[in-house]
């Protein structure tokens, strides 16, 4: 999907200027979409999203569009399968979002909505007078999703820091959760500075969780 698809998100990198523009257009692929279908209900398919998105923490906007461009092609699926073939989608979107449940981006994801004078539209990384504010963006989307792990109290361990970045979120139409799979306590990732160690393989956490199908 283009950025120019979204003509709010487009617009806005216009009004913003060439070096948020830039910035953005150069981070190249931030997600996959793999559709599966449901053999035994030919009338539902599942849309499985995964993403890793910018990790620099500085520009928490960048993750904002990419969230959104992401999200508005989930949303495009979901309508495209149900206005031309009469199913319906069910939807997850997982991955390293590289942002703590606290930012504006886990609000937009979790309640559907995020204001245009959110704390995490301020690229706070561009060299510019501290007077002038760029304009946010109001966004909304459609898709009503929750955290399936729920709150953990971190993914990520790199001993300066410590954080949840990683999550499942699933709609709450099609899914119920079953059961979470328990995450390590910190003083056994602790063990060696940081991750990643002898016990643990990746900088990053699994979260594990069965679903069930409504």
């Amino acid at each position: 999907m283009r950025v120019e698809e979204n003509s709010v998100l487009y617009n806005s990198l216009l009004l913003w200027g060439e070096e948020v523009s830039y910035h953005f257009l150069s981070l190249g692929t931030i997600f996959q979409i793999c559709i599966l279908k449901d053999k035994s209900n030919p009338k539902r398919v599942y849309l499985v999203a995964n993403t890793h998105l910018h990790s620099r923490p500085s520009v928490p906007y960048l993750r904002l569009f990419q969230m959104a461009l992401l999200i508005t092609h989930m949303e495009r699926l979901v309508e495209q399968y149900k206005k031309r073939e009469g199913k319906e989608a069910c939807v997850l979107l997982c991955g390293d979002f590289n942002s703590t449940p606290d930012t504006g981006l886990i609000q937009f994801v979790q309640t559907g909505m995020i204001e245009s004078n959110n704390i995490d539209w301020q690229p706070w990384a561009l060299n510019v007078p501290t007077k002038f504010v760029f304009p946010g963006i109001a966004m909304s989307h459609s898709l009503q999703l929750f955290n399936a792990c729920g709150p953990t109290p971190f993914t990520h361990f790199a001993g300066h820091y410590t954080g949840t970045l990683d999550y499942i979120y699933c709609d709450t139409q099609h899914f119920k959760i079953h059961d979470v799979a328990p995450m390590p306590a910190l003083w056994e990732v602790s063990k060696e500075t940081a991750l990643p160690n002898t016990w643990f393989p990746s900088d990053h956490l699994p979260i594990v969780c069965t679903l069930n199908i409504v």
